[in-house]
Order: structure tokens, then sequence, then C-alpha cells
């Protein structure tokens, strides 16, 4: 999911200027892009078992808070948002959050199903 955000804050001008009202105080409203997001990180992370004494919510703040920093890193230089750098992010988070058993199949580059 994080890759694909990050593809589609590359390419997508209607989703950077979505999360660029977003960034604007004066316009946000609750239920807002963001919103969406941390709901839809969460719905994801209810199908991952995390590594015992994660608690899911606590993995969704910082997925998101990871993803919207790399949002608006991104905004000012694209190096933020390219695979390598999200993958980076995914390496060091990965092992504190999944479950040794599960951490094998997971991989930080991103895949086609996730």
């Amino acid at each position: 999911m994080t890759h694909g955000l990050a593809l589609g804050l590359r390419g997508d001008v209607v989703l950077r200027a979505g999360f660029g009202l977003g960034r604007d105080t004066a316009r946000v409203t609750p239920g807002g892009l963001r919103e969406h997001w941390r709901c839809w990180v969460g719905e994801a992370g209810k199908a991952r078992e995390p590594r015992p004494g994660v608690a899911p919510e606590n993995a969704v703040t910082a997925v998101v808070a990871a993803t919207a920093g790399f949002e608006a890193l991104g905004s000012r230089e694209e190096v933020w948002l390219m695979p390598r750098t999200i993958a980076r992010f995914w390496e060091l988070l990965l092992p504190a959050l999944a479950a040794g058993d599960r951490l094998a199949a997971l991989e930080p580059e991103g895949s086609s199903g996730d």
C-alpha cells in the first residue's frame, strides 16, 4: 500500500492535490483524505498478525505518520517518494512489527498483493 501511495504521489496530480489540500488547516475536515488513509491502513493491518507485544494501533500510527511525512517531504524532493526510500523504511520497521514466522514472507520492496 505504501509503495502504491508513493507511486501515486509521484505521478497523480489529483492525489497530490488532495494531500496538499489536507495540509491546509483552513480546509481540514473530519473524514478527509488522511483520515481515509488511516482507516485503510488500520483495516489492512487487521489482516496481519503483529509481533507479540505490538499494539495494532501503534503500528497504524507509525505507518500513517511516516507516509504523511514521505508525502510532505516528497512534495519538495521526489527522492522521498522513490521505491528505495519506502523500502528502507520497511526494512527498518518490519522486524519491529512482524512476528518472526511471518517476517520472511514480507517484502520491504513491496509486492503486487500488498
